[in-house]
């Protein structure tokens, strides 16, 4: 492409190299953890080489824990999440409070319905869930 007599090349690298991680933080040797939407991936670093035999993958992601979250929600508080599309807002006579009128959908695929659900989970997740750093585990 050329704009105006000057020449722009359009790169992108994407790397899954975890020693420049490494690197990158100005370390030679470091333990990375790699998490995201499907698994968390463990990569010990020393002196700039992956050490291959020590990687450990596990299959706890982000969609996992959301999943969790809406599980919780739904079966031990006993709150049903509803989705998003589902309400109508109307004011009432004063116009002064907002009331939510439930609308139903018969045609509404399932899948849709949990993919609404599970945005609702993720929001809660991002938002409002926090982890547990403490030893003890409260019962």
């Amino acid at each position: 492409m050329q704009i105006s007599g000057v020449v722009m090349v359009n790169i992108f690298f994407q790397s899954k190299n975890y020693y420049s991680f490494s690197f990158a933080s100005g370390r030679s040797t470091s333990l990375i953890l790699d998490s995201g939407a499907s698994g968390t991936t463990t990569v010990p670093v020393h002196d700039g080489y992956a050490l291959r035999k020590s990687i450990i993958r596990y299959e706890i992601g982000g969609e996992t824990i959301t999943e969790r979250v809406l599980r919780y929600v739904e079966d031990k508080m006993k709150t049903e999440i509803k989705p998003r599309y589902s309400f109508l807002i109307k004011l009432d006579k004063d116009n002064k409070k907002m009331l939510p009128i439930e609308q139903v959908f018969l045609n509404t695929h399932p899948s849709y319905e949990r993919f609404c659900k599970m945005e609702i989970a993720r929001d809660l997740k991002e938002n409002v869930v926090r982890i547990n750093t403490d030893d003890k585990i409260e019962g």
